[in-house]
């Protein structure tokens, strides 16, 4: 405390006092807007110290949620102990010139070896509706003076604007809680809005197929983490939110992060988040881990995030525990890890572009989906599920394939497999006319194009749907035996079948 008399002591109470006020409504954490209306209490009343004692009403104890000169522990006590607890039953100013004399006085929490405290104010905080939250003092007068009739007007004063710092933090709290109820709400009717993201989504009778919706059913209500892989557009993610709704996390959140759309540079912020102050300007921002606590985040492409973001992510599957950037504080988050990528992460592994501990630990379970050339069977069903749903998706009225356009589906490659099929169908159900069916006309021209292109079968336009696909896959099988020599296993690698599966589809269709 500067002891020059030159400074009007009356222009520093109003100045400190106009600087508390003049923080009560911005959007600084509470902690760092109490501590310095403490410090401007201080300054003002000419006090060493100064504490805000706040009410828990859980467990009927004031605890320090501010208090000068300690920084490393928070201070508890029950609410009726000491003179702030006689303060706060009371309602009542004390103004205290002797603390040790005062039979009220806590002299465990009071004095110690680096601070005794010898006169205090201490004044009531009341809410607007007049209950109390909690009691403002301040300690030590400098010079060892009483505190006088004016420094308990002005305490009175500084205690009255901290209780409506402390009211307008928690209502701010509670909005924010509010907030993020409702877009959590929103989240979960957006999905309902979107469907349900069912198992039944994977339409198709394929051993492929079976295999993977068995597997997630068993799976989808536990916490092992799960790899999906598969081709680009094979339906992944859907699968990732077919394990999230089916699971009992299903009213937390679903986040997905894309490994391969972030920059390096900027995934590990975007990841883990970023904490306040590590550049000039830069507020404490969460990141899609902690947005996903107590729900399900999906790591898509998960083989393009780089070694050293792999070994962090380790540390998380491992012990559910990472750091913010720029922080050195460790956070816990409850999270179940589902992971995608079209890569082959042995090889990966082997060339030294993946951690295999990493692998082992996200490879619990391993649901592998096929990409449609793989599982032609289901070509007719999947188009037909696809259309159905996109008509009620547009408003449009329930279409139907012709047989042309099946058989022309039946032969195209699908490199991009569902997502490529499910913009076809899109296009076509826009721009097609007003008929009750979608032909082959309907149809872009590479899907035009498939059926015509040397070493393809033409279109059937006779027969059931069942006959038409048998018809097409024979024309297709014995067009692969005969350009591979009547070797299998080539023949099924140039239908993208398994040797089994092309024995099983001739001994289907008794072809020698």
């Amino acid at each position: 405390m500067d002891d020059s008399d030159t400074v009007d002591p009356r222009e520093t109470r109003l100045r400190s006092l106009m600087t508390a006020v003049s923080h009560i409504n911005t959007l600084q954490p509470i902690d760092e807007l109490l501590l310095c209306m403490a410090q401007e209490g201080a300054r003002a009343l000419e006090a060493q110290r100064c504490t805000v004692w706040v009410l828990d009403e859980q467990t009927d104890e004031l605890y320090s949620r501010v208090a000068m000169g300690i920084t490393d522990r928070q201070l508890r006590m029950p609410k009726d102990s000491g003179i702030a607890g006689d303060t706060l039953r009371t309602g009542q100013l004390s103004n205290v010139p002797d603390a040790a004399a005062d039979p009220r006085f806590n002299t465990i929490l009071g004095q110690n070896e680096e601070f005794h405290t010898r006169s205090l104010l201490s004044v009531p905080l009341v809410s607007r509706d007049s209950r109390p939250i909690g009691v403002f003092q301040v300690l030590n007068k400098y010079r060892d003076r009483p505190f006088s009739p004016d420094d308990e007007r002005l305490a009175q004063t500084f205690a009255s604007v901290v209780a409506v710092a402390i009211q307008n933090a928690r209502q701010f709290e509670s909005v924010k809680r509010d907030r993020d109820e409702l877009d959590d709400e929103n989240a979960r009717l957006k999905l309902s809005l979107e469907g349900t993201f069912d198992l039944c989504e994977f339409v198709g009778n394929s051993s492929g197929i079976l295999r993977v919706t068995e597997i997630a059913r068993r799976v989808s209500d536990t916490d092992v983490s799960v790899l999906v892989t598969g081709e680009s557009g094979t339906g992944k993610t859907l699968l990732a939110k077919c394990l999230h709704t089916h699971s009992h996390r299903r009213n937390k959140p679903f986040v997905e992060f894309n490994c391969a759309a972030i920059p390096e540079t900027l995934l590990e912020a975007e990841l883990f988040g970023i904490e306040k102050g590590i550049a000039t300007g830069v507020d404490r921002r969460m990141g899609k881990l902690e947005a996903a606590d107590g729900g399900t985040i999906f790591l898509d492409e998960i083989a393009d995030m780089s070694l050293a973001t792999q070994a962090k992510i380790l540390r998380v599957v491992q012990e559910k525990r990472f750091e913010p950037v720029g922080s050195r504080e460790t956070r816990q988050v409850d999270v179940r890890i589902i992971s995608a990528t079209h890569r082959d992460l042995q090889r990966e592994i082997e060339g030294g572009r993946f951690r295999e501990d990493l692998y082992y630990r996200l490879n619990v379970v391993t649901l592998h989906l096929p990409p449609l050339r793989e599982r032609r069977e289901d070509i007719p069903a999947l188009a037909a599920h696809i259309l159905d749903r996109l008509s009620k998706r547009f408003g449009a009225r329930p279409r139907r394939l012709s047989d042309g356009a099946v058989a022309r589906f039946m032969a195209y490659a699908w490199p991009g497999n569902v997502r490529e099929m499910e913009n076809e169908l899109a296009r076509a159900l826009v721009l097609a006319a007003d008929s009750p069916g979608l032909g082959e006309d309907d149809l872009s021209d590479k899907l035009r194009r498939a059926a015509q292109a040397p070493g393809q079968a033409a279109a059937v336009t006779t027969g059931t749907l069942p006959e038409q696909v048998e018809a097409l896959e024979r024309r297709l099988i014995d067009q692969a035996r005969l350009a591979t020599g009547g070797n299998k296993s080539k023949a099924a690698r140039l239908l993208g079948l398994s040797r089994e599966g092309l024995r099983k589809k001739m001994a289907r269709y008794r072809i020698d």
